[in-house]
């Protein structure tokens, strides 16, 4: 299907339909693994000759170019607080409208009912029928859903691959994708609280995923549910690293662990984590911050702190300051008539020499001078 092109989607679209009725046959299940092969090569295509414009991988918040100026919000604070006492003087208020308070009461009152609509007189929209690969791929993905918490886990991996790969097809259609979010949530959650390494990265991509298009849909779910089995795995294998010095030639674990690492701050900042969850991710990752980690996690852990900086800087840098734990002063910077005193601890260096290169490193990096002291 390398060169193939949109002509031949009907075709495409029937062989699909007919692996679909093949799949439901028990009597066909020694060919599960094939049935999914093609139903993933099917999304592939379809992403391909369909294109979804990317979305953007810079997690950094949006005010993140507009410089920070504390004065001035404070005083525009006070002027807006001071504006709001004055217009809560009823007298002023009034002589400013011309009109009583009441008088504008039942001006907005009649307003609102004059603008009542007669739902009884409403005519429901239909809905427009679905493009034929929409409607194949979600057929597809319901199905898959079936096969996530099978015993077989080639065919859970290869089904959890086809609904990361295929969700994002029906991006644009919400009354496709939450149905369908919701009842892969539990299978998916069940996949990531067991580790099979295969399968749970097949996992991990399919969450990144579901967060990047359902995002306030699986928030809460997401930080309460999956996460701490996330961080609970991770813990598990940062001791596990530090007992077994030739840790990094299991190459299966390595690869599960950077996965991890490198899933978390687009996760974190797709699901719009705040202080509470971020503070279980940062108590986490800083674990392979030590340089008895295996040098890639370790670039890692610096790497996913940099990202949190760009994400939520102040509660990162307020983390990291503690983490170092030092006595250094930060110079306030000039307020013009308003003195302020030096601050105590910084996150930039540290006593504990065994992250001690790495806290530089989170801060070389973020200034584009990446590498790691050994």
């Amino acid at each position: 299907m390398e060169y193939s092109d949109p002509s031949l989607l009907d075709f495409l679209c029937g062989i699909a339909r007919d692996v679909l009725v093949q799949s439901c046959d028990k009597y066909y299940e020694h060919n599960l693994e094939a049935y999914l092969q093609v139903f993933l090569s099917f999304v592939q295509c379809i992403r391909r000759w369909f294109p979804i414009q990317e979305r953007d991988d810079n997690i950094a918040d949006n005010n993140e170019e507009m410089e920070l100026d504390l004065m001035n919000d404070l005083l525009e604070y006070i002027k807006n607080t001071e504006e709001a006492e004055r217009l809560m003087e009823t007298e002023e208020f009034e002589q400013e409208t011309g009109r009583s308070v009441e008088e504008m009461y039942k001006e907005d009152l009649k307003s609102r009912e004059d603008n009542v609509l007669d739902y009884d007189d409403k005519v429901t929209e239909e809905k427009r029928p679905l493009p034929e690969h929409v409607s194949v791929t979600s057929c597809i993905l319901k199905r898959c859903v079936m096969f996530v918490v099978g015993q077989r886990r080639a065919a859970a991996a290869l089904a959890l691959a086809t609904l990361a790969a295929g969700l994002p097809v029906l991006e644009s259609y919400h009354d496709e994708l939450l149905p369908l979010v919701h009842q892969a949530w539990g299978p998916l959650a069940h996949r990531l609280a067991t580790y099979e390494p295969l399968v749970w990265r097949r996992a991990l991509d399919l969450l990144v995923t579901t967060a990047t298009l359902a995002r306030d849909f699986i928030h809460n779910r997401c930080v309460k549910e999956v996460m701490p089995h996330i961080y609970s795995q991770l813990k598990k294998w940062c001791e596990s690293n530090v007992k077994d010095s030739c840790a990094y030639r299991d190459r299966v674990l390595m690869d599960t662990q950077e996965a991890a690492l490198r899933a978390l701050p687009p996760l974190l900042a797709r699901v719009g984590a705040r202080h509470r969850h971020l503070l279980d991710a940062f108590t986490c990752v800083q674990m392979f911050l030590s340089k008895k980690q295996p040098e890639p996690l370790q670039k890692l852990a610096v790497e996913f702190f940099v990202s949190m900086l760009n994400y939520d800087e102040g509660y990162t840098w307020h983390h990291l300051r503690s983490l170092c734990d030092n006595k250094d002063e930060l110079p306030p910077p000039h307020t013009g008539p308003v003195q302020l005193h030096a601050f105590a601890g910084t996150p930039y260096r540290t006593e504990n020499e065994d992250i001690h290169s790495n806290i530089q490193a989170i801060f070389e990096t973020k200034c584009g001078h990446y590498h790691i002291n050994k």
